[in-house]
């Protein structure tokens, strides 16, 4: 396969990514599960500012299916990550992408072998010029389950008031607000063990948590909890990691 597309699910089986605690975020998978579930539904939108945890969406998703703890018809489904970059390119390069993808998944053997196809920001299509309707046809004639990635304002500026996009159930739009500040402490000091012990080998003082904290609701107040504090504890520890 293509170094351009790959696997979340084996990203996270391979523990890419940082413990994901987000269990003020069920309410939103289950019902992204419930969406793509839907054989009406073709592409699900995450729609959210950023910061507020799209991605970390996506990737709690993926975990609940590799783990099986949720009783669901896309059970051990693969969920492959496009770069939109990619969906900027000729269709024959595309369609090659897909074929490997596809071709991938049905070696393995999984309750649900039709993989779902993932593109985060797909504004940055708009903003480099695509047209957001000849876009979204072509997303609704691939007949591919795909999620999709969206910021709020680009939502409203390229997608909102133009078919397909607005076809419901075709086009399935999932909001996520922003969280707490209490819930982003929560990540944070889940993130901190991460920190401590797999990227840099450092102990991080409590203090430092609500210091974060502090400092972004006083200076970085238009910033969306969680992303921003999670920004500014990782520079830290990698600045602390330097000396």
């Amino acid at each position: 396969m293509k170094d351009t597309a790959r696997s979340i699910n084996e990203s996270i089986s391979n523990g890419e990514f940082p413990p994901l605690i987000y269990p003020f975020r069920e309410k939103e998978v289950q019902t992204a599960i419930s969406h793509l579930e839907n054989r009406d539904v073709n592409i699900l939108m995450i729609v959210g500012n950023q910061g507020a945890g799209k991605q970390a969406l996506v990737q709690l998703l993926t975990k609940k299916l590799i783990e099986g703890d949720t009783q669901t018809s896309i059970q051990g489904a693969t969920i492959f990550l496009i770069p939109s970059e990619i969906l900027a390119e000729d269709e024959a390069n595309l369609k090659y992408l897909r074929g490997n993808i596809f071709n991938h998944a049905g070696k393995v053997e999984r309750a649900y072998s039709q993989p779902i196809l993932y593109t985060p920001d797909i504004q940055r299509l708009a903003q480099m010029g695509a047209d957001p309707h000849e876009l979204g046809l072509w997303l609704s004639q691939t007949q591919d389950k795909w999620i999709v990635t969206i910021e709020n304002d680009a939502y409203y500026k390229y997608f909102n008031n133009c078919a397909p996009w607005n076809n419901a159930p075709l086009f399935q739009p999932l909001d996520l607000s922003e969280l707490s500040e209490a819930e982003t402490e929560e990540i944070l000091r889940e993130r901190q063990h991460w920190f401590e012990n797999e990227e840099y080998d450092l102990q991080i003082n409590p203090s430092a948590i609500s210091a974060t904290l502090e400092y972004c609701e006083k200076y970085l107040k238009s910033s969306i909890r969680p992303g921003i504090q999670i920004e500014i504890l990782e520079e830290a520890c990698r600045f602390a990691a330097k000396k």
